[in-house]
C-alpha cells in the first residue's frame, strides 16, 4: 500500500486554511505559512547524488552526467511532441508522428490519454496553489509552451512570488520554453533541460539554477514520463521514490501512468501498449499493476481524488476532481491513471541508503 491515506485532503486543507487566515482568504506574503506545510531545512541534494547514482547502477542503467537513456536523441520520440501531435499542433517531428501512429494502432482513442493527463496536471496545480498555498511548482510533461495553462493558474493564485519550473529533456523544446519564459514572466518561470526520470540529475540542477526557497515545500508533477521509463516497473518505482528522497517534507508529488488492470478483457490491449512502447522510436516503457503503482508512492499519503469507493488511490485521470459534470470518455481512458500524494514530515531514508550503499566506491 502507498502509506497512510487522507480521506479528503482538499476539504481538510480548506478548513485549516480558513481557521488560519479567515474564510475565503489565501496566504499572502512569505511570512504566512500553511499550517500543514511547516518550514524545513534545505535537503542536502548533492550529498544524495552519489548514493542515488549507485542505486541506478544497480538497476542496470548506466549513464554519465551529460546523457541519459531518455534524453533527446535523433531517433527517439519526445513525449511533449507526441502530445502536441494529438492536439493537432504542427510541432511533432517525423519520429514523434511515427510513435504516435504506433500507439494509434493500439487504439484510435489513444490521443485522449494525453489530453486527460494534461487536464489532471492543470487541476492538480490549481489545487496546490489556490487551496493549499504551495508557491513552488515543478512540472515534467507540461506540453508545448503555447498550449499549457499553468502560468495563468499561478498568476491567479494570490500567492506572493510563485515559482514555476518546467522540466523538458528535449533541448530544442527547452529553448522554446526559455523564449516563452522571457516574454511571459522571466521572474516566475524557469526551465531546466534535464531528464526528469533521474532524480540525481534533476534536483542538483534545480538547486543550482533555480531560486527556490529551501524551506518551502514543492509541488512536483511527473506527467507521462514514468510510463516511458526504460526497464521494468520495479525500477520505475525506484526512480519515482528517488524523487521523494530529494523533496522537502511537506511537499507533494503527482504522477500519471498507464494501468495494467490484470483482467482478461484488457489483457490484449495492455500487451499491445507495452509492445508499442518498447519498440522504436520509444524504446521503453510499459503498463503497471496497482501494486506496482502503489510502490511508486510508498511512504506518502495519497490525496483523495473524489472518485474512490473505498480509499484514496490511483484513479483514471479524467476522474481526479473533474471541473464539471461527467462527459462521455473512451473505454481506454480507464487505463490511464493518476495520483497526487503528500510527503510526510518525516520521510524514511530510501532502502539503498539504509543498506549503506552510499559508502560503496
Amino acid at each position: 500500500m502507498a502509506g497512510q491515506h487522507i480521506a479528503d485532503w482538499g476539504h481538510r486543507a480548506r478548513q485549516v486554511q480558513d481557521a488560519m487566515w479567515g474564510a475565503g482568504r489565501h496566504p499572502q506574503g512569505r511570512a504566512d505559512r500553511h499550517p500543514l506545510l511547516p518550514p524545513r531545512r534545505r535537503p542536502n541534494l548533492l550529498s544524495r547524488h552519489r548514493s542515488l547514482a549507485v542505486n541506478e547502477q544497480a538497476m542496470g542503467i548506466h549513464m554519465n552526467q551529460n546523457k541519459s537513456p531518455h534524453a533527446t536523441e535523433p531517433t527517439r520520440a519526445s513525449w511533449t511532441r507526441m502530445s502536441s501531435y494529438f492536439s493537432d499542433s504542427p510541432d511533432a517531428g517525423n519520429i514523434d508522428r511515427t510513435a504516435a501512429r504506433t500507439l494509434l494502432g493500439v487504439s484510435p482513442e489513444v490521443g485522449y490519454l494525453f489530453r486527460a493527463e494534461q487536464g489532471f496536471a492543470e487541476r492538480a496545480v490549481r489545487f496546490l496553489t489556490h487551496h493549499v498555498g504551495v508557491r513552488q511548482i515543478v512540472i515534467a510533461g507540461a506540453g508545448m509552451p503555447d498550449r499549457q495553462a499553468f502560468v495563468p493558474i499561478l498568476r491567479s493564485c494570490g500567492l506572493d512570488a510563485p515559482t514555476l519550473v518546467f522540466v523538458e529533456p528535449d533541448v530544442a523544446l527547452a529553448a522554446r520554453y526559455r523564449t516563452y519564459a522571457t516574454t511571459a514572466d522571466p521572474d516566475m518561470i524557469h526551465v531546466v533541460d534535464v531528464d526528469p526520470l533521474h532524480a540525481h540529475m534533476l534536483w542538483p540542477t534545480i538547486a543550482r539554477d533555480v531560486p527556490l526557497e529551501p524551506a518551502e515545500p514543492v509541488g512536483f508533477l511527473l506527467i507521462g514520463h514514468v510510463s516511458l521509463f526504460p526497464g521494468d516497473r520495479e525500477h520505475a518505482a525506484a526512480a519515482v521514490r528517488d524523487h521523494i528522497g530529494y523533496l522537502p517534507a511537506g511537499s507533494f508529488i503527482g504522477l500519471t501512468h498507464l494501468l495494467d488492470p490484470h483482467t482478461p478483457s484488457w489483457r490484449a490491449t495492455v500487451q499491445q501498449l507495452g509492445d508499442a512502447l518498447r519498440r522504436p522510436p520509444l524504446f521503453g516503457g510499459g503498463c503497471a499493476t496497482r501494486t506496482e503503482l502503489n510502490a511508486m508512492l510508498a511512504g506518502t499519503q495519497i490525496i483523495s481524488s473524489g472518485a474512490e469507493v473505498v480509499e484514496p488511490g490511483f484513479v483514471p485521470c479524467h476522474q481526479w476532481w473533474p471541473s464539471g459534470p461527467p462527459l462521455p470518455v473512451p473505454e481506454i481512458a480507464r487505463l490511464d491513471v493518476c495520483a497526487l500524494a503528500h510527503i510526510p514530515f518525516h520521510t524514511p531514508a530510501p532502502p539503498h541508503e539504509k543498506e549503506g550503499t552510499a559508502d560503496v566506491a
